[in-house]
């Protein structure tokens, strides 16, 4: 897999959820925020759908995720 490739995944906010991921900016590692939405199948859809079309397969955005 390549270093640069973002993996998308649902993260619970105060209210509600959204789709984050993961930057490198000068040797530090930062989440990001994206668009947030009232339900976690929601986001859920959404990340799967962002992580297929960066090219990522399931099998990689399991291995990635499980390091988190």
């Amino acid at each position: 897999m390549e270093k640069n490739k973002k993996v998308h995944y649902p993260r619970k906010m105060r209210v509600g959820w959204c789709v984050a991921h993961e930057v490198t900016a000068c040797g530090v590692a930062i989440e990001r925020y994206g668009v947030k939405y009232s339900t976690y199948g929601e986001a859920l859809k959404n990340a799967n759908r962002m992580n297929l079309e960066s090219g990522l397969t399931a099998q990689q955005e399991e291995e990635v995720c499980k390091k988190k």
